[in-house]
């Protein structure tokens, strides 16, 4: 069989120029996976499939102790970990610290809801605005103002998938051209399941991967199914070959549940759990679902009194074992074999973050923080927790 090499020279000039003007444009508009080196966490939820499992990680296991505190103005929404720095968006500024150093290497103003890092990027999103800044100093490299909210984010060595409002864009991550939009209901959050993509939102909706021939001729992926019967997820969470996709739009007497869904489609189990049951993470043998129960509410606001942490059978979503708190959990964390969750401070909990053994759900340690936990990360051998007043580094 001839080479490429071979073809390009018998060819002529003519098909050499259209056969690369094709290859560059299926390599740029094609999923080109990130590969996260060992102690980082470069997504919102560690890796392309939302797992929130960092299996590389190795943090304390007993007795925790607060080694350095990251100084942050404001609550801390969002938390990565970068080769050698830490990175945390809060709702005004995206921060850098060299890893270890407690003053910022730079710090610059923009929406941090959520953060990812690509290469030599950070990318931060929130408020209707996508920004990117120079990972070695904060340089803006690009801001694009969306026209409504933003919601997910995830990248990889090329593009930056995001949620904004009811669609889910592509854009390049060097110069923030948007490649393509898609129609994906409200509130979209992206995963990959290998190269197929998915976006969590209304319902949850699956994509048809991109082939050589339909990455040349189309510009946006083509629809390939979307699972009407699961309702209100957040992100999809990918379990093996299953999705798992937690709710969240229940309230009072209606209960939120999670989803487990087979790659056609098809919703194999469902397991009711709470009023609000989006936050979910996954090592593949079981996914572990924070559900949010919601009390009498005062000047018609229902605000949760009490928060139970599941962990369900990944593929048969049978309940394992559950850890109940008052207050509110943020979403949990999955690392050598312990899940690590948090609770809110103030009115809405104690601040106490949890180290519970993964399989059987037994405690393993308390570490009480006042100020409360809104986001954790597990890398190298630490767990970072995101509070209201800064990033604690605990080993």
């Amino acid at each position: 069989m001839p080479s490429r090499r071979d073809v390009l020279r018998t060819a002529g000039p003519g098909a050499a120029g259209v056969l690369a003007g094709v290859t560059a444009r299926y390599g740029a508009w094609s999923p080109a996976p990130l590969d996260a080196p060992e102690g980082t966490w470069l997504q919102p939820r560690y890796d392309r499939g939302n797992t929130a499992h960092n299996p590389h990680a190795a943090p304390p296991t007993a007795n925790p102790e607060r080694v350095r505190t990251y100084d942050v103005a404001g609550t801390v929404n969002a938390l990565a970990v970068g080769v050698g720095s830490v990175y945390a968006g809060t709702d005004h500024a995206v921060y850098a610290f060299e890893h270890g150093d407690a003053d910022a290497s730079w710090d610059r103003a923009a929406s941090g809801f959520r953060v990812a890092v690509g290469p030599d990027v950070v990318l931060a999103v929130g408020r209707a605005t996508i920004t990117a800044f120079a990972a070695s100093n904060g340089a803006v490299q690009w801001r694009r103002d969306a026209d409504r909210r933003v919601y997910g984010v995830l990248v990889d060595e090329r593009t930056a998938y995001v949620g904004v409002g009811d669609r889910l864009d592509a854009y390049a991550l060097d110069s923030g051209r948007r490649r393509w939009s898609v129609s994906a209901d409200a509130g979209a959050y992206p995963a990959f399941d290998g190269d197929r993509l998915l976006a969590g939102a209304s319902n949850l909706t699956a994509y048809e991967p991109r082939g050589a021939l339909r990455g040349v001729l189309a510009d946006a992926p083509t629809r390939a199914w979307t699972a009407h019967d699961v309702f209100g997820p957040t992100r999809p969470v990918v379990a093996g070959d299953r999705v798992l996709a937690g709710e969240t739009t229940c309230y009072l007497s209606e209960t939120c549940g999670l989803n487990v869904v087979a790659p056609d489609g098809a919703r194999e189990e469902y397991v009711e759990l709470g009023n609000s049951a989006g936050s979910v993470a996954s090592d593949g043998e079981r996914a572990y679902v924070v559900s949010l129960h919601y009390g009498d509410g005062e000047n018609g606001y229902n605000v949760p009194d009490a928060s139970t942490l599941h962990a369900l059978d990944a593929d048969t979503a049978e309940e394992r074992w559950s850890f109940r708190r008052p207050g509110w959990f943020c979403p949990p964390v999955v690392a050598d074999g312990t899940v690590y969750v948090a609770e809110s401070g103030s009115t809405h909990g104690d601040g106490n973050v949890y180290a519970l053994d993964a399989e059987a759900g037994e405690r393993r340690w308390t570490y009480r923080e006042s100020d409360g936990a809104v986001v954790l990360v597990a890398a190298r051998d630490a767990l970072y927790v995101g509070t209201e007043g800064g990033v604690l580094e605990l080993r």
